[in-house]
């Protein structure tokens, strides 16, 4: 299912953008709560579903992945890297196509990511 992302406000009611990747952490931008049930756009612009969890950076304690579920039937969570990505309002547009995000490794087991895992994301959506 192939949507498209809402229409433009006018200039005079567009918040300010930011990407998650400035001298700001993302935690004093956004909280975790307003992560969560996002709509999530992939770079090319299709809808691709709802923020289902959040995943926290073991070191800095910032969130850096998000779990999405493609599909009608919300099956399997992909993790998709918060890096590059940027909000506005309840929209969360990530860097990455639907298949990058498809074709990646799956770690959908319930749990939190392992380091081993983490890096192995992580190694994947380099090559994107």
């Amino acid at each position: 299912m192939i949507s498209t992302p809402p229409p433009a406000k006018a200039p005079d009611e567009q918040k300010p953008r930011t990407t998650m990747e400035g001298t700001k952490t993302m935690a004093d931008q956004y909280v975790i709560h307003e992560l969560q049930g996002s709509n999530v756009w992939a770079k090319d612009g299709e809808r691709l579903g709802l923020v289902g969890n959040v995943h926290l950076d073991r070191a800095t304690g910032q969130p850096a992945w998000i779990t999405v579920a493609l599909g009608l039937f919300e099956g399997r969570q992909y993790f998709v890297p918060l890096t590059g990505s940027r909000r506005d309002d309840d929209d969360l547009y990530v860097n990455y196509s639907r298949k990058a995000i498809e074709d990646s490794p799956d770690m959908d087991h319930g749990g939190a990511l392992t380091p081993e895992e983490e890096a192995q994301l992580e190694d994947y959506y380099k090559s994107w």
